[in-house]
């Protein structure tokens, strides 16, 4: 019987060492593999990303062009603004039309033919429109509007500058100059589609008719994992988007990585553990430390305490500590990442503990810290004060910035209770008090 046991014990220690070998090997493959694929993908989105730029700020700077004429010669003539236009317009295939707007109506198009609905157009009651001409007007800077629907139709991307001369000394708003791009000759020059070359693209830019964001291509991937570039054009930022077809680790993630080999010793490798769980139970119920923190668990801890409490003739300390609403970390970034915030607290609380205290996770984000001979209250209170120095302060993990807080409650042997109960008591007791008046001074600040 005992040669059975120790020849199962020795199979689950040598397949288990294969098996971690295996899926080693394997993460770094994966991570290999996205990281390869995140840098493939970021070149491809930079490459389409700094051609849209490039073609914004080539064709918008002409609307500083004609504010610049116009300004030297507010009667210009319609024969001069259509020669300019089309020179602009030559060198500018996605140009789609200029026009000019003397006190927000639009008189002028080039070319005409197929703009003829924009004639007319009063831009400051067009409530579509207005809130960009008026931002124009105050910041005296190119405003950049779409893509949205034009009148005369198709997506267009409008650019307007506000035009301001100066009669009798006096300087007054004149108008606007507009410089149209088609939106869909920008994408095209750009080489953007929805789907190319094994990615998904997209293409967000925020509201641009004023009540709702553009969206364009694959936009779905924007609630998944995907990388995002952003393009400036006037005071707004547009969002393009990539995302492989077969994500981020490629079809191998869930084909090739589950082989039959590796799953007959799944199979054995899981038959042969539970053999062993059954047989190690005890061993792993009293084991002393939390697997997740290291620290002491709540059995130990407790025994430890109770043992320090019969030297009567010392002061100690118990302190309780809770984090504040740790379950909107796990719910909101997931619980890998809430098992390295509880793993983060552990240490900064154990950083400011001496040799001789002690530190327990007591449960899912609670932990409890004895402090040895601690001398008088006031030493247990600044060590609680220090905990919440070290915990509160702002936290990164893995290129999150979280806000982690804990609230606590203390109790002081033998003048607050003399058992582990009593100090547990009466340290969650003010615990808990001490994180209602948090929450509420949160409410009325």
């Amino acid at each position: 019987m005992k040669k059975k046991i120790l020849s199962v014990i020795i199979a689950v220690l040598v397949t288990s060492f294969f098996i971690r070998s295996f899926i080693v090997i394997e993460k770094r493959q994966l991570r290999y593999e996205e990281q390869s694929n995140r840098l493939n993908a970021i070149k491809t989105l930079t490459g389409i990303t700094d051609a849209m730029q490039r073609e914004l700020d080539k064709s918008f700077e002409y609307t500083e062009f004609l504010d610049m004429i116009i300004t030297e010669d507010k009667n210009i003539s319609t024969d001069m603004l259509r020669e300019y236009s089309n020179l602009i317009m030559d060198r500018n295939e996605t140009i789609k039309n200029i026009q000019i707007a003397p006190e927000g109506v639009i008189k002028w198009v080039y070319p005409q033919e197929g703009n003829e609905k924009a004639i007319g157009h009063d831009l400051m009651s067009d409530p579509k429109r207005s809130p960009y001409v008026e931002a124009a007007i105050e910041e005296r800077i190119p405003i950049t509007q779409g893509p949205v629907e034009a009148l005369q139709g198709g997506l267009l991307v409008f650019s307007r500058k506000a035009i301001y001369v100066v009669e009798n000394g006096i300087e007054k708003f004149w108008g606007l100059s507009i410089v149209t791009l088609d939106f869909n000759e920008l994408i095209k020059k750009c080489g953007l589609s929805p789907r190319k070359e094994g990615y998904y693209f997209a293409f967000r830019a925020p509201k641009p008719d004023t009540r709702n964001d553009f969206l364009w291509g694959e936009h779905g991937i924007f609630e998944k994992d995907p990388l995002i570039k952003t393009v400036e054009t006037g005071d707004q930022k547009w969002e393009v988007g990539i995302l492989p077809e077969d994500g981020w680790y490629g079809k191998r993630y869930f084909t090739v990585q589950m082989d039959k080999l590796f799953l007959i010793i799944a199979i054995v490798i899981f038959a042969l553990v539970s053999m062993y769980i059954n047989l190690h139970l005890k061993i792993f119920e009293d084991a002393r430390l939390d697997p997740l923190t290291r620290t002491l668990n709540k059995k130990y801890f407790r025994k430890y305490v109770e043992k320090k409490l019969k030297q009567k003739n010392k002061i100690h300390g118990f302190i309780v500590l809770d984090m504040d609403d740790f379950k909107s970390i796990n719910d909101n970034f997931g619980h890998p990442v809430g098992d390295s915030v509880i793993i983060e607290v552990s240490k900064r609380i154990r950083s400011v503990l001496r040799n001789t205290d002690r530190l327990s996770r007591f449960g899912g984000d609670e932990y409890s810290v004895f402090i040895y001979n601690a001398g008088n209250e006031g030493t247990v209170n600044k060590v609680r004060d220090r905990i919440l120095e070290a915990v509160n302060s702002p936290m990164e993990l893995n290129g999150l910035k979280l806000d982690v807080s804990v609230s606590a409650g203390t109790s002081v042997f033998p003048q607050d209770g003399t058992s582990f109960n009593e100090l547990l008591r009466i340290s969650d007791q003010r615990m808990y008090s001490n994180k209602e008046m948090s929450k509420h001074g949160r409410a009325n600040a």
